[in-house]
This record gives structure tokens, C-alpha cells and sequence, in this order.
């Protein structure tokens, strides 16, 4: 056994690039994240699983609140960045391709000279 780890490189001394690091959090979040809801099906009764039966019906309700739930914070944060945010990083110029208004269109509405 001591020969085989012996065999592994020390990953200890290499540490990840920013890239690498960020897939490894994406996918350790979606494991938790899967693994969380497998524990709360697990969590269910049986009666949960039987159609028509009152917890069957809770649970397809509850189901449907988190689904149309995350919908509606999703259309508020996209009004929220359409109306709020990139106006106001569009009229700070911020950000790495800030349009100035010698290089606007007339296609974006930009009243050039």
C-alpha cells in the first residue's frame, strides 16, 4: 500500500487556477444541491407517491410554488437589471466594452451629430 501512495503526485503542492477552482464549486454545489432533494423525497410518507391521495396533491402544490416561485424572482431580477442596473452602468461607462457616444448607432436610439 505504502508503494502505490507513494505512485500518487502530491497535488498538495499545485494549487487550482481560478477556472478549475469555480468548476469544482459548481459542481460540489449541484451534488449537495441534488443531494439535498433526494433526502427530502426520502423524507416523504408513502401516501405521497399514491395520486390523489391529500399529501400527493400538497406535495405537486408545493412543488408548483417553488417551480412558478423561482420564475417570478428570476422576471424581477431581470426588470431589476433592465431598468436599474445597465442604465446606470451604461451611463457610467463601467465595464470593459463601455459604448461611448461617438461610437454609438443610430439602431441603438443614440442621437448622433
Amino acid at each position: 500500500m505504502a508503494g502505490f501512495l507513494a505512485a500518487l503526485p502530491d497535488f498538495r503542492g499545485a494549487p487550482l487556477s481560478s477556472k478549475a477552482r469555480a468548476l469544482v464549486f459548481d459542481v460540489v454545489g449541484w451534488i449537495v444541491y441534488i443531494g439535498v432533494l433526494f433526502a427530502l423525497v426520502a423524507m416523504l410518507p408513502r401516501a405521497a407517491f399514491v395520486p390523489g391521495s391529500r399529501i400527493y396533491v400538497f406535495a405537486i402544490g408545493l412543488l408548483g410554488i417553488w417551480r412558478y416561485g423561482l420564475r417570478g424572482i428570476h422576471l424581477v431580477r431581470s426588470l431589476l437589471f433592465l431598468h436599474v442596473t445597465f442604465p446606470r452602468h451604461r451611463r457610467d461607462g463601467l465595464g470593459p466594452h463601455a459604448p461611448h457616444s461617438r461610437h454609438r448607432s443610430r439602431a441603438n436610439g443614440a442621437n448622433l451629430p
